[in-house]
């Protein structure tokens, strides 16, 4: 079975994953923590044995004409494969961050131990390409990184020259890119620490 947790963030590609499954699956289950709209141009396939769509309604965000839109795309005998879950504790998030602020009623579930403690924003510390070339990834997001350690090499294919890029912090390594070449000072990840080393307007951090 193939899970797909919202790929890619472009709407081309996004689009092309839900044609597919809906196209071939055999069984399908489409599962949200609330539903606000419904836009769906492609039918259902008739090979498909098992279908299940599950949303929550316990953040309030859920909408009654989402559903109903629902509803009116799926054929006749397929409406009662359509359920509306009650409940569903840290589900979702972002519905759970606007509970504890407040923002929105539900069940304030305890929320979970940090692997690492929290990090000023002007602790990150962000590593870009110092040229182009292939990029090999060195560390794996979640380390715990010492200062000094590498995290990227990157190979010109055409010079053959190699530069490995090193941490300045000790800190968790909490962004990478998933490419594999980059180009002269693109960003290639970050790691934050407990000191604060930035200044300034740090919401891109």
């Amino acid at each position: 079975m193939e899970i797909i947790f919202l790929p890619c963030q472009e709407e081309r590609k996004l689009k092309s994953y839900y044609q597919r499954a809906l196209d071939n699956a055999t069984e399908l289950y489409i599962v949200s923590a609330y539903l606000t709209h419904w836009e769906n141009d492609y039918p259902l396939s008739k090979h498909c044995k098992t279908f299940r769509l599950i949303v929550g309604k316990d953040f309030g965000i859920t909408r009654k004409q989402a559903c109903r839109d629902v509803m009116k795309w799926l054929p006749n005998h397929r409406r009662a494969q359509f359920l509306v879950a009650e409940y569903i504790d840290g589900f979702h998030p972002k519905a759970n961050y606007l509970v504890h602020q407040g923002a929105i009623e539900g069940e304030v579930a305890e929320l979970p131990q940090l692997k690492y403690p929290a990090t000023p924003l002007a602790g990150s510390e962000q590593f870009l390409a110092p040229i182009s070339g292939i990029l090999v990834h060195r560390a794996n997001i979640g380390d715990l990184i010492q200062i000094g350690q590498p995290l990227f090499d990157i190979i010109d294919p055409v010079t053959d020259e190699h530069i490995t890029v090193h941490s300045n912090t000790e800190g968790i390594f909490y962004m990478r890119r998933d490419v594999r070449f980059a180009r002269l000072g693109d960003p290639l990840g970050r790691v934050t620490g407990k000191t604060a080393q930035r200044s300034g307007k740090l919401l891109s951090a």
